[in-house]
Formats: C-alpha cells, sequence, structure tokens
C-alpha cells in the first residue's frame, strides 16, 4: 500500500481476472479490502474442504476457480462470517503484485526487519525445527499427538508458525514502539480515528 502498488479499495478483478464470485456484481465489486474483512457473504468455513483435511489435491486455481460456486448466505457486507479462501486470495494478490510469493514477501518485508529469527510463512521453510510444538487433538477422549496438517498452498490463510518472543516483536510494532513499526503499519492501522483492514470489532474508535 505504502508503495503505491494497490490500494484498500482497488477491485480484485484488476489484480486476479479469473476471479469470480457467485453474484455477478458481487464480483465487480469485490475489493482488496473485502478480502480481508470477513463479510463477503460467503458462509463460515464456506470451501474450506477444498484445502482441509490436507489430503485433497485442490491447487490455488482450483481456489479462485470455484468461489464462483459458493452460494452466498447474507447479503454482501452485511455480515461477519470467518473464511479463509478469500485470505488465500489475497495472498495470490500480493504475489502476483510483488512477484514473491506471499510466505517469502512476509518473511522479507516483515519478519527479517523485525528480527523473528524463528518465523516462517510456512513450516515447510522454519530454519529451524527442532523447538516445535506437535499437532495434538482429543483422541477417545484423551488428548494425543496426531499428524501435522501441511498446507500446500494458501499459506495467508493460517500458515504462519512463530513463536512468543517472535510475535511480541509483531505485537510492538502495531503499538509504534519500533522504528519500522509506523512505514508497515500506517496504512493498515487507521483512517479517522478508525482500523482499516478489517477485524472482527474495532481495537480503537
Amino acid at each position: 500500500m505504502d508503495e503505491g502498488k494497490l490500494t484498500w479499495d482497488d477491485k480484485v478483478i484488476d489484480y486476479i481476472p479469473e476471479f469470480r464470485m457467485y453474484d455477478p456484481y458481487v464480483t465487480e465489486a469485490f475489493t482488496i479490502r473485502d478480502l480481508l474483512t470477513h463479510r463477503s457473504g460467503l458462509g463460515l468455513g464456506a470451501g474450506d474442504l477444498m484445502f482441509w483435511p490436507d489430503s485433497s489435491n485442490f491447487t490455488m486455481k482450483d481456489i479462485i476457480h470455484n468461489l464462483r460456486y459458493l452460494k452466498p448466505v447474507s447479503g454482501f457486507r452485511t455480515k461477519y462470517d470467518y473464511d479463509n479462501l478469500l485470505y488465500m486470495v489475497a495472498g495470490e494478490v500480493i504475489e502476483r503484485v510483488s512477484g514473491k510469493p506471499w510466505e517469502v514477501f512476509v518473511e522479507e518485508r516483515i519478519m527479517k526487519p523485525l528480527g523473528m529469527n524463528r518465523s516462517a510463512g510456512s513450516y515447510s521453510r522454519l530454519a529451524d525445527k527442532v523447538n516445535v510444538i506437535d499437532a495434538h487433538a482429543p483422541v477417545n477422549g484423551k488428548v494425543q499427538v496426531i499428524s501435522r496438517d501441511m498446507f500446500r498452498f494458501g499459506y495467508s490463510a493460517g500458515g504462519i508458525n512463530s513463536s512468543v518472543a517472535d510475535m511480541s516483536k509483531w505485537v510492538m510494532m502495531q503499538l509504534n514502539r519500533v522504528s519500522m513499526g509506523r512505514m508497515v503499519a500506517n496504512s493498515c492501522s487507521a483512517r479517522n480515528g478508525r482500523p482499516i483492514c478489517g477485524a472482527r470489532k474495532p481495537f480503537f474508535q
């Protein structure tokens, strides 16, 4: 945003021409901001089975194409329903604008400048996997180690692996307590006293 390569109100189809939602009007009106605000009209977790569990064989190209078949459950921009697929699309926008995969982009532009040295945009990109928690889930009433769910694409929807210490550096940046904080956060933090990146509830008014 700060480099002027795109804005929050740019249309998604300007960057991903094949992008389609169920309603043609929504397709034409859909902005970068809409990708991140969970108010697309899609239901909670719509289409998640295309990438989870990880035994599916869908690709990012399939995700983008199949969005057009997902029927909305509410009006466009009228209701909050969490979704993952549009965050994946947002990651695709980053790749098409920057020429780099989302996971590489966030590592280079955010993690490395902040000194988040034990973080990565995906599990496979972690430099050191020695001190990494295993996946756990209840099995027959007892919490047990289970196989790790391995993303193959769409890391912008939950692919980051990090530590508490590293995530605290991200928080400090958001609070503008480090030198790069304003540079990274200004375009995303507030306009006229309101957050513009799309949180479920505003952190400040």
